[in-house]
């Protein structure tokens, strides 16, 4: 097969490193897979540990065979490091020379570095399990988090999740991982903890699965790992999905009976991760074969929003919106189930969708043309927003002589000399580092400010009903727009603050006199002047009391009459007196 020697394994470690432990051995392939450090070992005797011997413990994977494969190997600090070359070459031997299942307590690496090796054994039927994580995050490592692997979190003995395991949607499934006892190197047992060893449980329960029907595919393993699992509802919430904990007598109950049909299995060519930006269309097609030649139907779970799933064409269409992924989040997961019955066995595919952040350019907010004199600070900031919430860097060009601009607070600052009396552009920029945006402004500076200068104000006399109308005016020596204000404003009474015009008529409550006071400011500098307005009741007359006339009455007898008055302006207040009234007798109004 091309590697000598390699009657009990192969050694794919070939490190010159000067971390290497004293007395491991790290240099040069070689038939010899043994090494100082006991992970190995203790990972191979749960899977595969000789059974119905009275002695020590039992690995899971009954009457299956362990194909010794080394790929890392002892520091000198007591810790182990399997470089990533040593284990891609020793799943590639693996795979090579008749491997059903492959453990992989392990992590470290990209996607990309496990694609092509994991795409050679899911050609070849190849199971491959992996290790979660010992990291207590939802973020898994590779291999773990490739979809085409079994990955598996550890769960203590009061089933609650492992203080030390990772979680999350792209765990497949738990099993025992605190407190395991295990064959050691050299001879005797140890107990080990950490999701390294709760891999092995799982891929040994997948052995004894193919040992019962070898046609069992990974996905029909690993469907029928989950769906035979104990499920554990308390901790669905770390995994935002049914999670369960690997039940072995479910399991081959399952896997056993399966044997007298067997289940679909997946033509997905490898296909199972997408990447896709937001407002782009995903489209992809999958099928499935059934080597009972069944009929099959499909169904999908955890479908996007948005998403739509043909299970007559076996289709999937998806175009993501833009508020999919949430700044400052750049990219967002999401794992689709893909199922495929034959009406007795579901086969369940997932499938990860990666949704990019669509790239928006940043909007500098607006900045507006500026007007300012000689002597005066100009001083104003510059904003902007980013819809993907970016860093954004700021910039300006054109900057007058003297004047400043603060890329870091965005404040720009200038005091205009003579010199600069006239009109200078200036353009304020904003990027992501991808894309920007930008306005240019014009700055004019004018000779040195000067306060508006009211025209001559005089006082108005105002009749009660009547309308009177006057205008303030205000001149500036820098031809600077005046805006005017009044104060105080009698009730009813309007003023325009751009043209100065006063309107009011008064009312009889008005009578009297009001003192106001005026501001023209050209924004900077102001102005002040005030005028007295005389209300009057310019239609007031005398008015006649109507003699009442005499009155005679009798004794015990009630008088009574109304007073009136002739001359009187409609709505006038009248008020009545009167002086020796007999007693009794009142007057009343």
């Amino acid at each position: 097969n091309g590697f000598p020697d390699d009657v009990h394994g192969f050694d794919f470690v070939d490190e010159f490193n000067a971390d290497c432990a004293p007395n491991e051995d790290c240099e040069g392939f070689d038939g010899d897979p043994t090494g100082t450090h006991p992970h190995g070992t203790q990972v191979a005797g749960i899977a595969a540990a000789a059974t119905n011997n009275a002695n020590g413990i039992a690995g899971i994977a009954l009457n299956s065979k362990i194909m010794m494969v080394r790929a890392g190997f002892k520091k000198r600090n007591g810790e182990v490091l399997l470089p990533l070359s040593s284990v891609l070459n020793a799943m590639m031997y693996a795979a090579l020379n008749g491997a059903d299942v492959i453990n992989l307590s392990l992590g470290g690496g990209t996607r990309e570095d496990y694609q092509d090796v994991l795409a050679f054994t899911q050609n070849l039927g190849i199971t491959v399990v992996a290790a979660a994580g010992n990291s207590a995050e939802s973020d898994l490592p590779y291999p773990a988090k490739d979809p085409r692997v079994i990955a598996v979190g550890a769960i203590d003995g009061s089933d609650d999740l492992a203080s030390f395991s990772n979680f999350g949607t792209d765990v497949d499934i738990l099993a025992p991982g605190v407190s395991m006892l295990s064959t050691s190197v050299g001879g005797g047992y140890e107990s080990v903890s950490g999701t390294s060893y709760s891999a092995p449980l799982v891929a040994g329960a997948a052995a004894m699965a193919l040992s019962i029907d070898g046609l069992h595919t990974p996905d029909a393993l690993r469907s029928m790992l989950v769906s035979s699992a104990r499920q554990l509802p308390d901790l669905e919430d770390l995994f935002e999905k049914p999670i369960g904990v690997l039940n072995l007598d479910g399991f081959m109950e399952i896997a056993g009976a399966s044997g007298l049909n067997h289940p679909p299995a997946w033509n997905s060519n490898g296909q199972y991760e997408f990447e896709v930006f937001e407002e782009d269309r995903l489209f992809f097609q999958f099928n499935a074969s059934d080597p009972d030649d069944d009929d099959l139907t499909y169904s999908v779970e955890n479908l996007p929003e948005g998403a739509e799933f043909s299970g007559e064409n076996q289709s999937f269409t998806w175009v993501p919106s833009a508020s999919t992924v949430n700044p400052p989040e750049r990219e967002k997961d999401f794992i689709v189930q893909l199922i495929v019955s034959d009406g007795a066995i579901e086969v369940k595919q997932a499938v990860r969708i990666k949704v990019k952040d669509l790239q928006r350019a940043p909007v500098l907010d607006f900045i507006g043309n500026k007007r300012t004199y000689v002597g005066s600070l100009l001083e104003f900031t510059v904003t902007a927003s980013d819809p993907n919430d970016d860093e954004l860097n700021f910039s300006a060009s054109g900057l007058p002589s003297g004047a400043a601009f603060d890329v870091d607070t965005q404040e720009f600052s200038w005091t205009p000399v003579e010199e600069d009396i006239g009109e200078h552009q200036v353009t304020f920029k904003v990027s992501d580092g991808v894309f920007s945006d930008e306005e240019t402004i014009t700055i004019e500076v004018r000779p040195a400010n000067r306060p508006p200068e009211f025209d001559d104000i005089v006082n108005k006399d105002a009749c009660v009903g009547v309308e009177l109308v006057f205008s303030v005016h205000a001149e500036d020596p820098n031809g600077d727009t005046v805006t005017y204000s009044v104060n105080p404003q009698p009730g009813d009474s309007t003023f325009d603050s751009a043209t100065g015009e006063f309107k009011w008529t008064p009312k009889l409550e008005d009578i009297g006199d009001h003192l106001l006071f005026y501001t023209a400011s050209d924004g900077e500098l102001e102005d002040s002047a005030f005028n007295l307005i005389k209300v009057t009741d310019c239609d007031a007359r005398p008015f006649d009391l109507v003699n009442p006339g005499n009155r005679t009455v009798d004794e015990g007898e009630t008088v009574s009459f109304r007073l009136e008055v002739t001359g009187a302006i409609e709505g006038t207040s009248i008020s009545y007196t009167a002086i020796n009234l007999p007693e009794g007798a009142t007057l009343v109004g």
